[in-house]
């Protein structure tokens, strides 16, 4: 059976969007808050983001504060943005027109394309850490220490590690202090979840829109890097390195490389709040995995 929005959503697009056919609203995706549909307008089709949970709408109203901060700055965001609301104000949805383009996953890894889209998201990433932060705090973006949590992280699942472990990410945490230099760490906007399937491109590489603020933060700017590192591997991180002003920073390197290795433990951790045993086990043996090449390669 066909999918279809909700009475009340789709009574409400009709009367926010000039010639909306919400009859033909589609499903396109659906993650762990929100469900994402395309309905076409007069105007041209929107994406529709209707939150699934109840913490949901808060993530909403900041990432539309958001994108509508940076398109005015001319980053390459979701155009339009905006809320979708009752006649009370409640926040149903948010909005914002749906792009052309395809995921950077399909088309990114070869020749010219692939040196586009580092430069893209280089010239991206250095205007995103640029953006002031009372701009970002306007929006509702809050200040995270993202070593700290790895810490916790570690603290809190000590038992879970073997050995080995254990001593790789005790190794980890002596290499910190070098990272961190005289410190303290720079903090910027970051966009903390650069993953494929939230960068659109063109069929000639050129960054389209970067999607999915969700989970936007004021912390480390290594942070995007490194998760760059994580879903695309070190070497086309290091051509976006190449195309920045971050590639004079040899610390913000070497943080970025300490949060990629520890990337897996945002899996053990999920097990918290989600209660998944096979995001538990798969972080676990990236872990053990890393540690074994360490102990190898020493």
């Amino acid at each position: 059976m066909k999918a279809r929005l909700s009475p009340r959503i789709a009574q409400h697009l009709a009367e926010a969007l000039h010639g909306a056919r919400v009859e033909e609203a589609r499903s396109v995706g659906e993650g762990w808050n929100v469900t994402a549909w395309r309905v076409p307008a007069a105007d041209g089709d929107w994406l529709v983001r209707v939150p699934k949970l109840e913490g949901a709408t808060p993530e909403i109203e900041r990432q539309t504060c958001l994108y509508r901060t940076l398109e005015a700055a001319g980053l390459p965001v979701p155009k339009s943005a905006r809320l979708l609301t009752d006649s009370n104000g409640t926040v149903l949805a948010g909005l914002y027109r749906f792009g052309d383009g395809e995921l950077a996953t399909r088309s990114m890894n070869r020749g010219r394309r692939r040196r586009r889209l580092a430069q893209d998201l280089a010239a991206f990433l250095d205007a995103l850490h640029a953006t002031p932060l009372s701009q970002a705090r306007a929006c509702g973006i809050e200040a995270r220490d993202k070593w700290g949590r790895y810490e916790q992280w570690m603290h809190r699942h000590d038992a879970l590690f073997g050995p080995r472990t254990r001593a790789y990410l005790a190794n980890l945490r002596q290499q910190w202090a070098t990272a961190i230099g005289d410190g303290p760490v720079r903090h910027t906007l970051v966009h903390a979840d650069l993953a494929p399937e939230h960068l659109v491109i063109e069929d000639g590489g050129r960054l389209v829109s970067v999607l999915d603020f969700g989970g936007p933060q004021i912390t480390d700017p290594a942070i995007d890097f490194a998760n760059l590192a994580t879903h695309y591997g070190w070497p086309f991180t290091n051509l976006v390195l190449a195309d920045s002003p971050a590639q004079d920073d040899e610390q913000l390197r070497l943080r970025a490389e300490l949060y990629e290795q520890l990337h897996p433990l945002h899996a053990v951790d999920a097990r918290v709040t989600r209660g998944d045993p096979e995001l538990l086990g798969s972080g676990l043996r990236k872990l053990a995995r890393r540690a074994s090449r360490r102990a190898g390669g020493d």
